[in-house]
């Protein structure tokens, strides 16, 4: 009886509130330690972004821009542990082997541009371009020493 109750009441409330009916349960792509990983259009991301949780990671994929491929980790430098961006970016390394697209960026180059950033942020440099990473093609080569033949 106090369960038919409760599901009586919780049916009210989402007739009386329709757009809680009609939002999708959000669901992330991947997880890391401390949260969910959303990786998806920008209009994708600009729909969630009020949605998630205070440690979920947003990515953008721009993989497809192909000029110069991409993926925008929005608020990088809020995660500030090592440990957990590695987690991130063997997420994206792992969604790209899956997905293959023109994108082609090394789990080292991506790890040491995230590290620059969040370095460049916590000393003040243009916080307005160091919060987010966008990890791109052009830039690989910035990130890894080439060996001498």
């Amino acid at each position: 009886m106090k369960k038919r109750i409760l599901a009586t009441l919780a049916l009210i409330m989402m007739l009386n509130n329709p757009k809680a009916l009609s939002e999708e349960p959000l669901t992330p792509q991947g997880h890391y330690s401390n949260g969910n990983i959303y990786f998806g259009s920008e209009e994708y991301i600009e729909n969630i972004e009020e949605k998630v949780g205070p440690f979920d990671v947003l990515i953008v994929d721009e993989r497809d821009f192909k000029k110069n491929p991409s993926v925008k980790i929005l608020d990088s430098y809020k995660i500030d542990d090592s440990s957990q961006r590695l987690e991130i970016i063997e997420f994206l390394d792992q969604y790209e082997k899956d997905n293959p697209s023109e994108w082609e960026r090394s789990v080292i180059s991506m790890v040491r541009e995230w590290a620059f950033h969040n370095f460049l942020y916590s000393i003040r440099v243009e916080r307005s371009h160091t919060k987010d990473v966008d990890l791109d093609n052009k830039d690989e080569n910035y990130y890894v020493r080439k060996r001498k033949k």
